[in-house]
C-alpha cells in the first residue's frame, strides 16, 4: 500500500465517521493552495490536531508536493516559463 493509499483510507475512514479535515472545509479550503503566503500560513496553523496529520505528511514527502500539507507550507509550485519568454 502507497503512502497515498493509506491516507486516501484515513480520509475516508474519517469521512466514515462523519468527519472531515480542516483542509476539506468549504470555507477555507483553498488556504491550503494558496498563492499568497500569509493564507498559507493560515492554513499550516490550522492543521494542527489533525487526525491524518502523519499520513499527509509522509504524502507530500514522497511525492514532493507543493503548497501545504500536514502544517508545513512548501511553497508554491514554480511557475513555467512561456516559450515565448525563451526566445
Amino acid at each position: 500500500m502507497t503512502a497515498r493509499d493509506r491516507l486516501d483510507r484515513a480520509l475516508l475512514d474519517l469521512a466514515a465517521d462523519g468527519q472531515r479535515p480542516r483542509c476539506a472545509e468549504p470555507a477555507d479550503h483553498l488556504w491550503w493552495t494558496s498563492e499568497d503566503a500569509d493564507e498559507r500560513a493560515r492554513a499550516a496553523r490550522l492543521c494542527t490536531g489533525c487526525p491524518v496529520l502523519r499520513p499527509c505528511a509522509v504524502v507530500a514527502e514522497d511525492e514532493g508536493e507543493f503548497f501545504v500539507w500536514a502544517g508545513v507550507d512548501h511553497g508554491t509550485r514554480p511557475r513555467m516559463k512561456s516559450k515565448e519568454s525563451t526566445r
